[in-house]
């Protein structure tokens, strides 16, 4: 705000001419100084320096004029900062900003009243757009936006350092906004080169990888819908790589929970569809045995429909966090019981191979489930990754 920032000016010039006055110097320097910040307020719109027909200075109130030159910068530098974070997609530093702006305008308008200055359409502007911007993004400003409730002028350096501090906040945005868009696009054209050559892409799926890993390491929510859609047409394609980056296992495992729950709101209509001709055949070598599910999270309705359709002893349904130890799964896998463990959770923490060791050791085959808890799903995947096994065991127990 340029007329802000000429007040200021004129506060600080009003200031050094009493000095001058009490110093003697001529009349004639210090009214042409004057007349060149007159002239510089009658270029600019609406500014009256009304500061500088205030009167002489007594030592009692020098302080408080120098405060007034302070708080008027201070407001000049929240409002220009503030227009460039509203430009920007981050609530959170917006939030920030009108906060500051608030305390910065409450401090002016207290250093005003503190000289008994006019009041100053310049501050009222501001109260009136902090109001106006609080309603559109509906942000509640807790602090200096009441007449009883006056932020202190002597703390206007304060306020300007914690602009400043935001304005550094604000370029790291920018960075990190910046650098998310041309991952974003590296990782676009790396799917696009895999959907066209899928074969021996291995290569290239490192690199979309690393890519979504720097994405999500750099702030991006492992969840974020753009970055998700990006990845679900090929979700079901992409290939078991070994030392995946932390991140890429955190995005994949999100789109996981995504399908899950996506199926999760129709497995209440799974019992009442027809068992397909693989359900029937999987019934057959799971009748009576116990099963089970590791992740995902537990739904009565489901489990009681993959318990009827598959005529189970009972289903042994684990939930897992992405820091549960391995240990978690062990006494339920080596439950003599127990026939076949289904893995819902692919991207994990926990690897599949680190699963298959556990199920190894215990001779237990483990089945990997792409997506929800149909039994007609789950069907199908047992009966292609391990119905030989199951019917080996089934035999066995039968002439035991």
């Amino acid at each position: 705000m340029a007329r802000c920032k000429l007040k200021a000016e004129a506060t600080r010039w009003f200031i050094k001419r009493q000095q001058l006055l009490r110093e003697g110097a001529p009349i004639s320097e210090i009214d042409e100084q004057q007349a060149d910040i007159i002239r510089q307020a009658k270029e600019l719109p609406d500014c009256f320096l009304w500061v500088i027909h205030g009167g002489a200075l007594s030592p009692t109130n020098l302080a408080q004029f120098g405060n007034l030159a302070g708080c008027y910068d201070t407001v000049a530098t929240a409002m220009s900062l503030a227009k460039e974070v509203a430009a920007e997609s981050s609530n959170v530093l917006f939030e920030r900003c009108l906060n500051l702006v608030a305390e910065a305008q409450s401090g002016l308008r207290t250093s005003i009243d503190a000289v008994n200055g006019p009041t100053d359409p310049d501050q009222k502007s501001v109260y009136d757009w902090l109001r106006q911007k609080a309603s559109q993004k509906q942000i509640y400003i807790p602090r200096y936006m009441r007449g009883e409730d006056r932020a202190d002028p002597a703390r206007w350096e304060s306020v300007l350092a914690r602009l400043t501090s935001l304005e550094n906040d604000l370029k790291q945005h920018r960075k990190r906004d910046l650098s998310k868009k041309k991952q974003l696009q590296k990782l676009r054209y790396e799917l696009k080169v895999i959907v066209g050559q899928p074969e021996g892409a291995e290569e290239h799926w490192r690199t979309v990888a690393a890519t979504v890993d720097a994405l999500v390491q750099d702030g991006l929510p492992p969840s974020h819908l753009e970055l998700r859609e990006l990845l679900l047409p090929v979700f079901e394609s992409i290939p078991d790589m070994d030392n995946l980056p932390a991140g890429f296992q955190r995005a994949l495992a999100e789109i996981e929970r995504y399908l899950a729950s996506k199926s999760d709101t129709v497995e209440s209509h799974a019992a009442a569809r027809e068992p397909t001709p693989e359900a029937r055949e999987a019934a057959k070598l799971l009748d009576g045995v116990t099963m089970v599910l590791i992740g995902g999270q537990q739904k009565p309705a489901a489990k009681e429909a993959i318990i009827s359709t598959f005529g189970l002893k009972d289903l042994l349904w684990v939930e897992i966090d992405e820091y549960q130890s391995l240990d978690t799964f062990e006494p339920y896998i080596a439950r003599p019981d127990v026939a076949v463990v289904l893995l819902a959770i692919r991207w994990s923490r926990h690897s599949f191979g680190e699963v298959l060791h556990i199920c190894d050791r215990f001779d237990k085959p483990l089945v990997r489930l792409p997506a929800g808890y149909n039994p007609n799903q789950i069907a199908a995947q047992i009966m292609s990754q391990c119905s030989d096994r199951l019917a080996a065991r089934r035999a066995a127990t039968a002439n035991a």
